[in-house]
């Protein structure tokens, strides 16, 4: 086992994505962040998966449980269980297993009863056609793409930049600044994780893409992401709320700006929070992940 690190996320992320395993929302460049929500995380690396644990530090009663999982079709599960059984042993000194957000689809794989399983209160990754997301077309998006247009009509005098290359601290002050003026204290603790992605994480690898949407030369929204393959992990959106149009238009110009052509955009989870997951739903996504639970089982 191995403890996931911001010194070795991008390289099991790089891993994972070439082995050709089964499609997990989670990835390790979305999953490292949890080290600032008072989580650890460790992985086990496989002859043909990979299997991720985690351990809340705020629960009560915490204990090492079975995450995220990667693996390929026809994966040795058998093996694998006398693996993971021993790490369990190992971690928590018995063999009683939990298993903690896991896909729907994942629990025949690894032999599990759905039956036994409760749901997740909250929806992990909300996917979205990239096409869609850059022009809002359809029929379904018309009140996006009104609320875009409106803006564009309106006349701002907006630039667009490259996050790479504007004043990183001046876009931290704008996001603490959002926090503030909606109230986000639910969110506050995500302005550690943005200064760790953009002044010591983007830097380090050319697939973090970003910008920042100026009005009057003043910040009013920006974005940023990680290519992941065939999807732009969108990590990080804020724009100010009472300008119709430019949280679309933020949205739009980072995949014009960037000429953005992954197949899918990964707009992360909501949180379990009505509001958040109202906002993301309005969008379409084509598919919302779920996730469930199985706890205290002695007998896999």
């Amino acid at each position: 086992m191995k403890n996931l690190t911001w010194d070795n996320y991008l390289e099991l992320n790089d891993y994972i994505h070439k082995q050709g395993f089964k499609k997990e929302y989670f990835t390790p460049v979305v999953l490292i962040q949890w080290l600032f929500y008072d989580f650890e995380l460790k992985y086990r690396v496989l002859d043909d998966a990979v299997v991720m644990y985690i351990y809340n530090k705020s629960d009560t009663k915490p204990k090492w449980s079975i995450y995220a999982s990667y693996y390929k079709p026809d994966w040795n599960l058998k093996k694998a269980k006398e693996i993971i059984k021993k790490d369990m042993v190992e971690l928590n000194g018995n063999d009683e297993l939990n298993f903690l957000d896991f896909l729907q689809e994942s629990f025949k794989d690894w032999d599990l009863d759905f039956n036994q399983a409760t749901k997740s209160k909250w929806i992990s990754n909300y996917i979205y056609e990239m096409d869609k997301m850059s022009t809002f077309a359809g029929k379904k998006l018309q009140k996006k793409r009104n609320h875009l247009n409106a803006f564009i009509k309106e006349g701002h005098n907006v630039k667009v930049k490259d996050i790479r290359e504007v004043n990183l601290e001046e876009v931290l002050k704008f996001s603490e600044y959002h926090i503030t003026k909606y109230a986000e204290d639910y969110r506050a603790y995500e302005q550690e994780v943005y200064k760790k992605y953009l002044l010591d994480e983007m830097p380090k690898d050319d697939r973090y893409f970003g910008t920042v949407v100026y009005i009057d030369d003043r910040i009013v929204g920006f974005t940023f992401g990680f290519i992941n393959g065939d999807t732009f992990e969108n990590i990080i959106e804020k724009a100010e709320r009472d300008i119709r149009g430019l949280y679309q238009f933020v949205i739009v110009s980072n995949i014009s700006f960037h000429h953005l052509t992954c197949k899918y955009m990964d707009r992360e989870d909501d949180m379990g929070l009505e509001p958040l997951a109202k906002s993301k739903q309005s969008y379409y996504p084509i598919i919302a992940v779920e996730r469930y639970n199985i706890h205290n089982k002695k007998d896999w």
